[in-house]
């Protein structure tokens, strides 16, 4: 029988410098591409090249932020092969060494990085691959991202957040640069978590709630959200929604139940569940259309409340946002017109007798009628020159 791969994979142990980025890594490979001979990989010009990729497009800088608190956690170990002696290209890997890397330099710099960081990457455990597979890259790459891992829901990201910020004590700012967040970042997933067990504990629909709903909670302290939120009452000291009638209402929206004269009478309403899949806001993103009718549009607010379909409310709002802004855009005109009509009448009731007997005040009022000519004129000018045919 051939060898397998796992006899080709020897432990060994390398610094960081030993270790170089694969500047033909496949997640650079597109229509330009062109591969990077052996001889060429340890290029300082093809290192920053493939560095800068990484940065660009793989999100390094949250493994960074999080490498920065954690270290570099050999969970899955980087796999590598020697290209030139001592010298080493990754395989599997390469953002944790491009993130590793990154610490490097700005320690090199003068940044201040925690000491034992800094023993977890200067010295890495890897996997040397000893076959011949010119591939080998592609099928490494291969085995961890299209069969892949199975990632954590959103709702386990938040409930671990939750309890590093509760029970060690961490602030945001830590939470977040654990998981590559920015401190909103962290806060959002964190009070959405909080949101969803007032939702789960503490209402009407605490048998109805389940975590697949989670991200709409999350979404709830998105910065569009803030109308929402404030219907709902956020206390942002305690971590809850303080109008819980507003808060079920919500909920209602998201487990919708059969009203009471559609249950039989035989049925307990207590057994009646909310409908997930029939829900009133078909995505969390819908969220931001509600906060928009709650800051925009009361009626249409009160009208989906009342059952009107969210897509149509929203429709209706921004139509009639649309009909006011038009009016608004003609409103200085029809203000001229009753102006010129002011002006007409007047002109038609001038004490003529009292201008007569008052040269200065005739001779003001001849010029003024003379201006006025002139800018009629002019006026009616420039619109008979418009609308005159070619």
């Amino acid at each position: 029988m051939d060898s397998i791969i796992s006899d080709q994979l020897t432990p060994i142990e390398l610094s960081i410098d030993q270790i170089y980025l694969d500047p033909n890594n496949p997640r650079f490979v597109d229509d330009a591409w062109m591969k990077i001979l052996d001889e060429r990989i340890d290029h300082d010009n093809v290192q920053r090249n493939a560095q800068e990729k990484m940065i660009q497009n793989h999100d390094v800088d949250k493994l960074r932020m999080n490498m920065e608190i954690n270290g570099f956690l050999p969970i899955d170990q980087v796999i590598v092969r020697e290209f030139k002696p001592d010298k080493f290209v990754v395989l599997e890997g390469n953002r944790r060494i491009t993130a590793a890397k990154l610490i490097v330099d700005l320690e090199c710099k003068g940044v201040a990085i925690d000491a034992k960081v800094m023993d977890s990457i200067s010295t890495i455990n890897c996997l040397l691959y000893t076959g011949t597979d010119n591939q080998a890259a592609w099928i490494f790459q291969g085995l961890r991202h299209i069969t892949g891992i199975k990632p954590w829901s959103a709702y386990n990201k938040a409930k671990l957040m939750n309890e590093l910020l509760q029970e060690e004590g961490k602030s945001l700012t830590q939470v977040g640069k654990q998981f590559g967040l920015s401190a909103f970042g962290a806060g959002q997933w964190i009070r959405g978590y909080n949101a969803f067990r007032q939702a789960k504990d503490d209402s009407e629909y605490s048998g109805d709630v389940k975590e697949s709903s989670y991200t709409y909670f999350q979404e709830l302290f998105g910065r569009s959200n803030l109308p929402l939120r404030q219907w709902m009452e956020w206390n942002d000291s305690e971590y809850q929604f303080e109008d819980s009638m507003a808060f079920n209402e919500f909920l209602s929206w998201l487990y919708p139940k059969p009203n009471e004269d559609e249950i039989d009478e035989d049925v307990d309403p207590d057994d009646v569940f909310g409908d997930w899949d029939n829900r009133r806001i078909l995505t969390n993103r819908g969220l931001r259309d509600v906060s928009y009718l709650i800051k925009n549009a009361t009626p249409q607010f009160e009208e989906f409340r009342n059952g009107e379909n969210l897509t149509k409310s929203v429709a209706t709002a921004r139509l009639a946002e649309a009909q006011d802004e038009a009016d608004s855009r003609r409103r200085p005109a029809l203000e001229l017109l009753r102006s010129m009509d002011e002006l007409t009448r007047e002109l038609r009731n001038i004490p003529t007798l009292r201008f007569k007997n008052d040269d200065e005040m005739r001779d003001q009022l001849l010029d003024k009628l003379a201006l006025l000519q002139t800018s009629i004129q002019e006026i009616s000018y420039e619109f008979q020159f418009e609308t005159s045919p070619v």
